[in-house]
């Protein structure tokens, strides 16, 4: 679901507009993982108010920095699936007995993610800036690279391999100190324009 609303929020927004509003993320993780803790005690974390005194002023910096940019226009729903996605992993490799390691949360995660994905890619159409096109679905997109540009294919599988590797080290992160810890972190990439 995160991957999703975030594909989706890229096709409706800026990319620096979508940055902005992901950083708050953060905040959203430490309070789904305040609110989750009593039900997984391993989840909860000690709260330290300089942490959270940080982490509140980002979140004004980048309500101010939306309001901005966009008059108002905001997509809490992404920040909301991307917390829940960091306190899942986080549970999966504290909570589940035996525990899975950030390499097996992110394999037994990809056949259900896949399955979730595979009806919108197939029947959800959304607009592209192809000259002569309108709305086309992505299995569309995919049949119209592979006539064009076989070759591109084998860029989006390294980007897969890529991104699976990405998130093994951010699952890491969520499982050797906290999801709450993980979203902070993973601000910097969207502080470079």
């Amino acid at each position: 679901m995160n991957i999703g609303l975030n594909n989706f929020s890229l096709s409706l927004l800026a990319v620096s507009l979508n940055m902005i509003i992901r950083s708050c993320l953060p905040l959203v993780t430490l309070v789904f993982q305040q609110v989750l803790g009593p039900c997984f005690p391993d989840l909860a974390s000690k709260v330290r108010v300089s942490e959270v005194t940080f982490m509140v002023a980002g979140v004004l910096f980048a309500a101010l920095a939306t309001l901005a940019k966009s008059h108002g226009a905001h997509n809490n729903e992404s920040d909301v699936a991307c917390a829940v996605n960091l306190i899942l992993a986080s549970v999966f490799g504290s909570v589940l007995k035996p525990a899975l390691n950030p390499v097996d949360t992110i394999f037994y995660m990809a056949i259900p993610c896949a399955i979730f994905l595979l009806p919108a890619s197939l029947w959800v159409l959304h607009p592209v800036d192809w000259p002569n096109f309108g709305d086309i679905s992505d299995a569309q997109v995919l049949k119209k690279v592979m006539e064009l540009s076989p070759s591109t294919v084998m860029w989006v599988v390294l980007s897969g391999v890529i991104a699976a590797g990405y998130n093994v080290l951010q699952y890491t992160v969520v499982q050797k100190l906290s999801a709450s810890h993980a979203a902070f972190a993973g601000n910097f990439n969207k502080a470079v324009p």
